[in-house]
């Protein structure tokens, strides 16, 4: 959905200028293999693969399932993040949203994301194949290099964006993974030990030019435990210049209220994009803190559409 509607138009709904589009071009390999290793995208492929072939569902991790279109679907979801970029790049859009499946955030580098950068076998793609937000982000600062120079990513989903923060590792400096014994055939080649990434969006200054901050409940037990306050990582700040970094603010599961919710905005959050003061600000607009999601029903969050609304404003 490409909207060209200024602020006081949305308080009208028949002055709404609203252009829906379906997504036509998928993303393409080169945007992919900016964010993700080439050998977890052949064993997203071989896995869809042998859907094909046995026109079966295939267990992917714990759970994700893969079928016949999903690489097909997945494509289609970052192409359509990509389109929206372009659209806006050209000055006819004011902003964009891309109503899409399947999501992104919890994909890293291997698909799985690395707790302490050792493979949890335990963890699971949360439903993600390509992280959405991190191939857009990275295709707006390398191929709009003279417009964008900085990149703010504000992520409200209920849970942590795992992926996209181990994406954002990788992209400020080289990080060490260790051994995962169980892909490490796929993902390590010949050393299972351990494989360094390292995944510039543009050049070595990315870290202090790309800011993500993701608000979401956090204990031990809530998909995906990570995301404390202790998994941040904050460049040094250099006179009155404020770097970008990684912001985290967990939420007690069952504590997440209305006005906890505004409060860690208005305090933290948006005071810090506004001293970043990114050209262009990308949203993991995952929906399901909110009061009525089926599945979170038993974290008793109090979001409701209206937070929702606030915040984007």
């Amino acid at each position: 959905m490409l909207t060209n509607a200024t602020d006081s138009e949305f308080e009208q709904e028949e002055d709404w200028q609203i252009e829906i589009q379906e997504v036509s071009t998928p993303a393409k390999t080169a945007d992919i293999l900016k964010i993700h290793d080439f050998r977890y995208i052949e064993k997203v492929k071989t896995r869809v693969k042998f859907a094909e072939a046995t026109e079966m569902f295939v267990k992917f991790d714990n759970d994700s399932t893969i079928s016949a279109e999903t690489w097909n679907a997945a494509l289609l979801s970052t192409g359509a993040v990509i389109e929206a970029c372009d659209k806006i790049m050209t000055g006819k859009y004011k902003n964009a949203f891309c109503a899409i499946r399947p999501p992104g955030h919890h994909a890293g580098v291997f698909g799985k994301t690395f707790k302490n950068n050792e493979c949890d076998q335990e963890q699971s793609n949360g439903f993600c194949y390509i992280n959405n937000v991190a191939v857009a982000a990275s295709y707006m600062m390398s191929n709009y290099r003279k417009d964008i120079k900085k990149v703010a990513i504000v992520d409200f989903d209920v849970h942590h964006g795992n992926g996209t923060q181990e994406i954002i590792e990788c992209m400020q400096k080289p990080k060490v993974f260790k051994e995962c014994p169980k892909d490490a055939s796929v993902l390590f080649d010949n050393d299972p030990r351990s494989t360094t990434q390292y995944r510039p969006w543009l050049d070595e200054d990315d870290g202090k030019n790309v800011l993500f901050q993701s608000i979401h409940l956090h204990d031990r037990r809530f998909y995906p435990g990570t995301g404390g306050q202790n998994d941040e990582f904050v460049n040094d700040q250099v006179d009155n210049y404020f770097p970008g970094g990684i912001y985290n603010f967990p939420i007690v599961p069952g504590t997440a209220t209305s006005w906890k919710w505004r409060k860690t905005f208005s305090d933290e959050i948006l005071p810090n994009i506004l001293k970043f003061n990114p050209d262009v600000i990308f949203i993991s607009a995952g929906f399901d803190a909110h009061e009525k999601d089926h599945i979170h029903s038993d974290t008793d969050t109090k979001i409701t559409e209206f937070e929702y609304q606030w915040v984007t404003e």
